[in-house]
């Protein structure tokens, strides 16, 4: 089990604290193709838990809470853990962060519980009660997880990769589905000039209503200083091929890309309909 970890993920498990959660009875409700979710469930720490296909005569009064996922997903073994613990601290609504890809390459780390379109998140017992009546179909869980996002007044980001999507990253991962889009690429994401430039940059995107997100390669020392500000985060080790940002950055209002390093990136957008600046 844990050597099907990324080394994010192993890592921050080798900090995690155990909670006893055992008191919190949550539904796992997943669409029918969930193989790799009912396969991770067998090894969690938290236990007081039943996997269901649908909500309809499931609800009964000793449920806490409903873990929704809208598609299958790898949970880490301490994640309804987790999950728990948001709710029994007063949460309505939790989400986390994830990793993405063959292996985990990508990492995805939020900033904010409410940006991006949650796949899974796990929702209290009332709360879904007040999704289910606003509805047009109640048992729709991508309908369910929208209306979390929206009817939350307590929610929380576990800032910690609990999840692990086999397929690529998206825009909706990231962004919310109505929101400016700002999309930084940096080439490092240490404590060098480039990027702490491009960390002063972040809140005046957000003054100016733009919803951040960073592309760069592993943390070198200012991740959490782009988090602090307000911007999501991806790490991936070839964040630098145009490949990789293509498809984020077509996905947003605005781009900014420090150095030269970022040439061929910059080059390939210049012909788009999305503005580019070059932060030399």
């Amino acid at each position: 089990m844990y050597n099907n970890y990324t080394p994010l993920q192993q890592r921050q498990l080798a900090l995690q604290e155990y909670s006893n959660t055992q008191s919190t009875y949550l539904l796992v409700c997943a669409s029918a193709r969930s193989t790799a979710l009912k396969a991770t469930l067998t090894d969690q720490l938290h236990r007081k838990f039943r996997l269901v296909d649908r909500l309809d005569g499931e609800l009964t009064a000793s449920v806490d809470g409903v873990l929704l996922a809208a598609e299958d997903v790898e949970l880490m073994s301490t994640a309804l853990m987790f999950f728990a613990k948001a709710l029994q601290d007063g949460a309505d609504y939790a989400v986390c962060n994830a990793v993405f890809g063959f292996g985990g390459a990508t990492a995805l780390y939020q900033s904010q519980p409410l940006q991006a379109q949650n796949r899974c998140a796990v929702v209290s017992r009332t709360l879904l009660e007040r999704c289910r009546a606003a509805a047009h179909d109640p048992e729709n869980v991508p309908e369910l997880l929208a209306l979390a996002a929206q009817l939350c007044t307590r929610p929380a980001l576990i800032p910690q990769a609990l999840l692990h999507y086999e397929r690529g990253i998206c825009a909706e991962d990231a962004f919310s589905a109505h929101g400016k889009r700002a999309f930084i690429m940096s080439h490092v994401l240490d404590m060098t000039g480039a990027p702490i430039v491009l960390v002063s940059a972040v809140p005046v995107l957000r003054s100016m209503g733009y919803e951040v997100l960073v592309l760069g390669p592993s943390d070198g020392g200012s991740l959490h200083l782009f988090l602090d500000a307000g911007a999501s985060v991806i790490t991936r080790s070839s964040c630098r091929n145009v490949s990789d940002a293509w498809g984020m950055a077509l996905c947003a209002d605005f781009v900014i890309a420090n150095t030269v390093v970022m040439a061929r990136a910059v080059r390939a957008l210049s012909g788009t309909a999305v503005p580019v600046l070059w932060w030399l």
